[in-house]
């Protein structure tokens, strides 16, 4: 999540207002379709990023299997009627949805503390109705806010949950000092219990690359397993905000505690920005993006692979376009998430309303094949 300036009548308006959503910019940036310039190398919204890659293995988004998910069958979203789903206390946005176990359901999400951002945790048990965790170590849902040891992370945005093997919860988030400057890292902080506390550590688990491909900020970190390799994807700039702009990708083999191989995954074989990844129940690879129209409208699209690095095979449409309520200025953010036992697939999204406010999130749902 990155904002722009506009106005605001609230206090969280403002500091929303303050802060909006860099799609524009990142489309600008790399010259998506409809953002005002010519594509430069990307599939954009209705291209194919690439053909089938090398086989996937297992499944993360629930029980059961059996059988690849036909992509076309990917593409008839229904939105929910009580939309949006989620407000948060001051925002709602870069939702990761996961199963914690059959009818538990868990989010992480941006949401607003005073005068910051910081992480917020909710549960459901049908992925419509969610409700903050509340505790006395967690008023309002919140589980990370203020600077970590670090001194500069204290702004916090687009968490990424997993469990770790040895059992260990950890969340991936980008902090960063000044919201002017937006000079973004990523950071990791892990916990016992899922609730946490979450200890953070001091030293960003990815930091800028000093003239490379993430020299100047990153976000939207998300993570797959595939053979026994842990793969995470990010937007990287290489000057904020002008770009250039990169879909990056780097592998752990140490749980997520540390990441090498630094690539960039190029605009050919991936698409869309705030993207997430998710490991289909077939153990396909399916990523979810936002991508820019030709009219310069922000659109979310779907795509699928056989490697978390694609290349990605994506739907000749978006399976979204601001329609609904309350995303008059835009849709961002999706998260994909299969439920194999009915053949439904959930995206949450965030819905930005006229003028930049509010930001809430919001549910579709697909019936799929396979």
């Amino acid at each position: 999540m990155r904002l722009r300036d506009e106005a605001g009548t609230t206090q969280a308006a403002t500091r929303a207002a303050s802060i909006q959503v860099s799609v524009v910019t990142a489309c600008l940036a790399i010259g998506l379709p409809g953002c005002g310039s010519e594509p430069n190398g990307s599939a954009g919204v209705g291209g194919t990023s690439g053909a089938a890659g090398s086989a996937g293995s297992g499944g993360t988004s629930g029980v059961g299997g059996g059988g690849s998910i036909s992509l076309d069958s990917l593409q008839n979203w229904v939105r929910h009627p009580k939309n949006p789903v989620f407000a948060g206390n001051e925002i709602a946005s870069d939702a990761h949805v996961w199963r914690e176990a059959p009818g538990v359901y868990r989010m992480v999400y941006t949401d607003g503390v005073g005068d910051h951002q910081a992480i917020g945790m909710a549960t459901s048990s049908d992925l419509v109705n969610w409700k903050p965790i509340a505790d006395s170590e967690h008023p309002n849902g919140i589980v990370l806010q203020g600077a970590g040891p670090s001194g500069k992370d204290l702004h916090l945005e687009t968490a990424f949950y997993r469990k770790a093997n040895d059992g260990k919860h950890q969340i991936f988030y980008i902090g960063y000092p000044e919201e002017s400057a937006y000079h973004t890292a990523i950071y990791k902080a892990e916990a016992s219990k899922v609730q946490g506390p979450y200890v953070r550590e001091s030293d960003p688990v990815i930091s800028w690359s000093a003239g490379g491909l993430d020299a100047t900020a990153m976000t939207s970190p998300t993570i797959v397993e595939h053979a026994g390799k842990l793969y995470m994807s990010y937007i990287g700039w290489e000057a904020y905000p002008d770009g250039p702009v990169h879909i990056v990708g780097m592998t752990s083999t140490s749980d997520g505690r540390a990441w090498g191989d630094k690539v960039d995954l190029g605009w050919d074989d991936n698409f869309g920005v705030e993207a997430h990844m998710e490991k289909g129940p077939d153990g396909r690879f399916y990523r979810v993006g936002t991508v820019g129209d030709a009219q310069g409208n922000d659109v979310i699209a779907l795509g699928q692979s056989d490697h978390p690095f694609g290349p990605f095979t994506q739907l000749p449409t978006p399976i979204l376009t601001r329609e609904g309520p309350g995303e008059d200025d835009s849709i961002t953010a999706p998260n994909l998430l299969f439920q194999p036992e009915t053949g439904t697939a959930y995206v949450h999204y965030t819905a930005v309303g006229t003028g930049g406010w509010p930001w809430v999130i919001s549910l579709a749902t697909c019936k799929y094949e396979k």
